[in-house]
C-alpha cells in the first residue's frame, strides 16, 4: 500500500503543470542621437525605463533590454521636458535602433524620430555596415571610398535619402558585407561630387556590426560623419 501511494503521488508531481512564470519576452533597442543643435538627449521607456541619458550627438547608447510588445518613449534634451513621446512595437528576440532626428535652433525646431530593425547575426568573414543619412537639409547622400587609386561608391550606399538606410543590392538589407579592412570614407550629397564629410582610416573587422551615420546641417556646415559599433549576438 506504501508503494502504491508513494506511485499515485510521483504520477500528480508529473501531472501538475508548473506554476513558475514563463521568462518575459525580450526584445534590445538602442538610441541614437543626430538631433542637430541638441548637444545631449534623452529617452524612457513607458515612464520607468532610461534608454538614454545626456547622450552626446552622434553617440549611440548601445543596446538596451526591453520587454517586447508596446512601448511608449519619451524624448526631451534635459530629462525632464518631454517634447514628444512615440509609441514603438518591438518583437521578441529583436533589435531596434531609435533615431531622435532633424534639427534645434533659436529659430525654428524641426524634431523627429524614426525606428529601424537591426541585425544581431554576425557574419564571420566580412563586417556588415548600414548607412543612415541624418543629415537635415541632406535631400540624397552617398558614401565612396578608394580602391587602388580610384574613387569607388559603396554600392547600396548611393543617393540614400533623409531618414533613410542603405540598401544592399543583392540581399535587400540595409547592413552591407564589407571586406574587413582599414577604409579612407567619403561622404558626398545629392548628385554632386563635392566631399561634405570624412572619415579617414577607419577599420572595419570581420564577425563586427556596424551604422555609418551622416548629421548636421549643409547650410549650417554643421556636417559630420560617424562610425557607431552594434553589439552582435545580444540574444546568445
Amino acid at each position: 500500500m506504501k508503494v502504491l501511494a508513494l506511485i499515485s503521488a510521483a504520477l500528480l508531481l508529473v501531472g501538475c503543470p508548473s506554476t513558475d512564470p514563463e521568462p518575459a519576452a525580450l526584445s534590445r533597442v538602442q538610441v541614437i542621437h543626430a538631433l542637430d543643435g541638441e548637444p545631449f538627449v534623452y529617452v524612457t521607456a513607458n515612464g520607468t525605463t532610461t534608454l538614454a541619458s545626456e547622450l552626446p550627438f552622434g553617440a549611440t547608447t548601445g543596446y538596451v533590454q526591453l520587454s517586447a510588445g508596446i512601448q511608449t518613449l519619451a524624448v526631451s534634451n534635459n530629462g525632464t521636458d518631454v517634447w514628444r513621446t512615440q509609441d514603438i512595437t518591438t518583437d521578441p528576440d529583436s533589435a531596434y535602433t531609435f533615431l531622435v532626428v532633424g534639427r534645434s535652433t533659436p529659430s525654428g525646431t524641426s524634431k523627429a524620430v524614426a525606428l529601424y530593425s537591426d541585425i544581431v547575426e554576425a557574419n564571420p568573414t566580412q563586417a556588415r555596415v548600414r548607412f543612415i543619412n541624418a543629415a537635415y537639409d541632406l535631400s540624397q547622400a552617398s558614401v565612396i571610398t578608394n580602391i587602388g587609386p580610384a574613387e569607388y561608391p559603396i554600392p547600396g550606399m548611393q543617393q540614400v535619402l533623409y531618414g533613410a538606410t542603405s540598401v544592399s543590392p543583392t540581399t535587400g538589407s540595409p547592413f552591407l558585407n564589407l571586406p574587413a579592412g582599414t577604409y579612407d570614407l567619403r561622404f558626398t550629397a545629392d548628385s554632386s561630387t563635392t566631399v561634405i564629410a570624412q572619415l579617414p582610416q577607419m577599420t572595419f573587422e570581420a564577425g563586427m556590426i556596424y551604422t555609418l551615420l551622416l548629421g548636421g546641417q549643409q547650410s549650417t556646415n554643421s556636417i559630420q560623419a560617424f562610425l557607431l559599433y552594434h553589439q552582435p549576438g545580444v540574444f546568445e
